[in-house]
């Protein structure tokens, strides 16, 4: 397949050492929550009333507990469902928040007109209460406008007996399927039911793989876009495995790891699997002299980076597999 020159050595060389140091103080906000106040409503109650909308109990700033700015807290209260007020009021209305470091990947979830409080897990009751801290979530996208938030593996954030009744606790249960485990995130600006871009805004993809990988641009797309079908048919031979073997050093390690971070945006996880099995095939090319190993040493880091940040299992393995050969 024919070869094509993506980005000249050195600039690469700066662009990894620059990524990484913004990487570094930067923490990936991967659903694009921004910074957008939402209210939050069990998929019980979406579209049919307004009930089931999460609620602090009591009157923001006024009651013990309840957003109190700064004084004493005797006793910290339990998140609950309402039915929706009048003017949104403060302990309505919440921000998600990318975690750093060992919280990498989750999300707090805190007030977003007072961000000194915020949703938290109590380990040792199980309960969810606000609490002038942080807990942090795996918050995940189920389908369409659909969530669910995980306070840590295999238990979910739920209604308590499944009710939206007024004052009606949220509380802690092992995974399920059930509309009181699911819960919708309502943008206040725009009061409609926030939808993750990359499922939003997803794109048939017309091009095929030879022309995808003419362009780093169309490359991006193709893989961060493409179907499983697709691919498969596209790589039945696989062509992506010759077409990284066949380019030179300074154009096959930008490929290969412009290549895993579209991968990991693509909201098809059969198609992440089968577009990181093909990359990890390749044969990844030795460097020679300073630079190049220097380079090599920055781009091992980043993929070890982006290995570490994959939630699925088998994509994870891959990625490893491909740090490993740099």
């Amino acid at each position: 397949m024919k070869k094509t020159v993506l980005v000249p050595m050195l600039s690469v060389l700066l662009s990894v050492f620059s990524t990484v140091g913004i990487n570094a103080q930067k923490a990936n906000d991967q659903y694009g929550f921004g910074d957008r106040a939402f209210l939050i409503q069990s998929a019980v109650d979406s579209g049919k009333s307004a009930n089931g909308f999460w609620d602090v109990p009591g009157k923001p700033g006024k009651t013990n507990g309840n957003l109190s700015d700064g004084r004493l807290v005797k006793k910290w209260l339990e998140m609950q469902v309402w039915q929706r007020e009048k003017g949104d009021p403060n302990d309505r209305l919440f921000t998600f928040s990318p975690g750093q470091g060992g919280s990498a990947g989750k999300y707090s979830i805190k007030f977003a007109r007072n961000r000194n409080w915020g949703v938290n897990y109590i380990t040792g009751t199980g309960k969810i209460e606000a609490r002038a801290g942080i807990s942090f979530f795996e918050i995940k996208h189920i389908a369409r406008d659909r969530w669910k938030i995980y306070v840590k593996p295999g238990y979910v954030i739920c209604l308590d007996k499944g009710s939206t009744k007024n004052g009606s606790k949220l509380v802690v249960k092992p995974d399920h399927n059930g509309n009181d485990a699911i819960w919708v995130f309502y943008d206040l600006a725009t009061l409609r039911s926030f939808i993750p871009a990359s499922t939003a805004e997803k794109k048939v993809i017309k091009q095929t793989l030879t022309d995808a990988l003419m362009s780093e641009y169309a490359m991006g797309q193709y893989f961060r876009h493409v179907d499983a079908q697709k691919f498969t048919s596209e790589n039945s031979n696989s062509e992506l495995q010759e077409w990284l073997n066949n380019l030179e050093v300074k154009d096959q390690w930008p490929a290969i790891y412009n290549i895993i971070r579209a991968a990991r945006d693509n909201t098809d996880t059969s198609a992440k699997r089968y577009i990181l099995k093909a990359v990890a095939e390749a044969t990844v090319k030795p460097g020679s002299g300073f630079i190049e190993n220097t380079l090599k040493s920055a781009f091992q880091k980043k993929i070890s980076q982006e290995a570490a940040n994959e939630k699925d299992a088998a994509s994870k393995k891959f990625i490893q597999q491909i740090s490993g050969k740099f």
